[in-house]
């Protein structure tokens, strides 16, 4: 398995949440307070204009900078 940000992972392909590499407190609780923790396995749906992601029965939009934060391992 290889580790790679959100945003290099292709549209409709699924990877496990690895960390989250931000150092802004208010981020990291909100990430988490949606369900995107380490640990949990995340689908991303689209890329453009945002980043849609679904973790469990949520799905969330994200900007880049924030996908840019969450690694993921996927094969």
């Amino acid at each position: 398995m290889s580790e790679k940000s959100l945003v290099e992972l292709g549209v409709g392909l699924s990877g496990r949440i690895v960390r989250l590499e931000t150092s802004d407190e208010t981020l990291l609780r909100k990430l988490t307070a949606l369900g995107l923790a380490p640990g949990e396995e995340l689908t991303l749906l689209q890329k453009i204009p945002s980043y849609i992601i679904k973790v469990g029965y949520t799905e969330v939009a994200l900007d880049r900078e924030t996908a840019l934060s969450i690694i993921v391992a996927s094969d």
